[in-house]
């Protein structure tokens, strides 16, 4: 199927295509649930096995990185590159609430108080 071109309001020509879409958002976003979803086998992995799970998840990293430099991987790989240029403050300014808010929820009060004086 090809696109068409006709008259915009001011008079230029605008050309609508119907094949080629970006779909960028929607990547991004289907990539994230699959880290999750592979983040979350690592963490069952990591219990059975004893491996710990940070270094479970950098190899994860490293091998998407690799893949994606070497292969490109189509879609997934753009969501890759989409990833890898987030700034180190948006990444901090993303991921910091979240884990002061797991540390202080899974901190004990007690031990707390008593640590405080």
């Amino acid at each position: 199927m090809h696109g068409h071109e006709e008259a915009g309001a001011d008079g230029k020509a605008v050309h609508h295509s119907s094949g080629n879409h970006d779909t960028l958002p929607q990547d991004i976003c289907l990539f994230l649930f699959i880290m999750m979803l592979i983040g979350h086998i690592m963490k069952q992995f990591s219990g059975w096995t004893g491996i710990p799970y940070t270094s479970l998840i950098t190899v994860i990293g490293l091998v998407f990185g690799v893949l994606e430099a070497r292969y490109g991987m189509g879609r997934l790989g753009k969501a890759i590159l989409a990833y890898s240029n987030i700034t180190p403050h948006s990444l901090l300014l993303i991921f910091l609430p979240a884990l002061i808010f797991e540390s202080a929820f899974n901190s004990d009060w007690h031990i707390f108080k008593v640590e405080l004086g």
